[in-house]
């Protein structure tokens, strides 16, 4: 169950922003981490069914990334109910969870909070086992082939001599590089619609749209770079001065909501025994939902000797009243 303390520093916080809280927070603890996904979609609209029509919300946000098709329509359905949307980040908001910050009138980060690069990350399964490949991986190496091995565009031989090579080394496929690319053109228009179709007065000039979404689609060279409140300022985001009040309420109740989710807490689980672990959280007004992993882990002996199987299996979001 949610604790009381969490719903209470939720309306500390409310108190001070003036504002309506939703708090949606997903785990990130190994093994058990939740992406951002297309179903949240059908939950907000049903936490904001339940608080309606309001001056202001603030999305209190902690998530290592997800599905960048996601962040648009989410926070289009948030704008429909409120005249002012702001985004709170206690800690991390990486990836999708960053374009949703794009899509914020402004943005506080406690002096922790960090955002992340929007480079696309493709899961693939190879001969040589499972392999992550990002949209940056495709244009390093080409970026690579110009500057050290003097490559031409120009030269048509030399061009498909190189791009078979790619295929070899990469085992990407030529449809496969056509899916990355797609995504990474699509995650730059995505960052440019949310960075444009704000409230009255926050909108970015289309210079700095452009800029924004280059420099987080491809402008950071490694996916795990941190982008703190004095760079995401840079990059055109209205970030909220530092405020000490804000700022203790915010790490309140991130520190009691990380809690319930045991983001700091190292996972075991006991042999033979089935559990269901928290692992996301979308707490609004008057309803809450939250995703659990059910967990079963079993012995089972194979060559090495007696072993213990552990599968994790993500449930439904589960509703229940405040």
């Amino acid at each position: 169950m949610v604790t009381k303390n969490i719903l209470k520093d939720k309306s500390e916080l409310e108190k001070i922003r003036n504002s309506k809280v939703i708090i949606y927070m997903t785990a990130d603890r190994h093994p058990l981490s939740l992406d951002i996904q297309e179903d949240i979609i059908e939950v907000f609209h049903e936490v904001l069914g339940s608080i309606g029509d309001q001056e202001k919300i603030d999305l209190f946000l902690y998530s290592r990334g997800g599905s960048t098709i996601v962040p648009l329509p989410l926070v289009r359905l948030i704008r429909k109910y409120c005249r002012k949307f702001s985004v709170i980040v206690p800690f991390r908001a990486h990836g999708a969870a960053t374009m949703i910050c794009i899509g914020a009138d402004e943005v506080y980060m406690t002096r922790k909070a960090e955002l992340g690069p929007v480079d696309i990350q493709v899961n693939l399964q190879t001969p040589l086992g499972q392999k992550i490949f990002s949209t940056n991986d495709l244009f390093a190496y080409l970026d690579f082939a110009k500057q050290e091995i003097g490559w031409q565009v120009s030269n048509m031989e030399s061009s498909f001599t190189l791009l078979e090579f790619f295929h070899k080394y990469s085992q990407l496929s030529p449809d496969l590089i056509g899916q990355i690319y797609r995504l990474y053109m699509q995650s730059s228009k995505y960052i440019m619609e949310l960075a444009i179709h704000r409230s009255d007065g926050f909108s970015l000039d289309k210079e700095i749209v452009n800029q924004l979404a280059e420099t987080l689609v491809r402008g950071f060279g490694s996916h795990d770079y941190k982008i703190d409140a004095d760079e995401a300022k840079k990059l055109g985001l209205n970030i909220l001065p530092y405020d000490e009040n804000l700022e203790a309420a915010v790490n309140k109740l991130y520190k009691n909501t990380a809690s319930f989710l045991k983001l700091n807490t190292l996972f075991s689980s006991t042999l033979n025994a089935e559990e269901k672990e928290p692992i996301g959280i979308i707490i609004g007004e008057s309803k809450k939902a939250i995703k659990y992993a059910a967990i079963q882990s079993n012995k089972i002996n194979s060559q090495q000797g007696e072993q213990i199987n552990i599968k994790f299996t993500p449930t439904s979001w589960e509703w229940s009243s405040l």
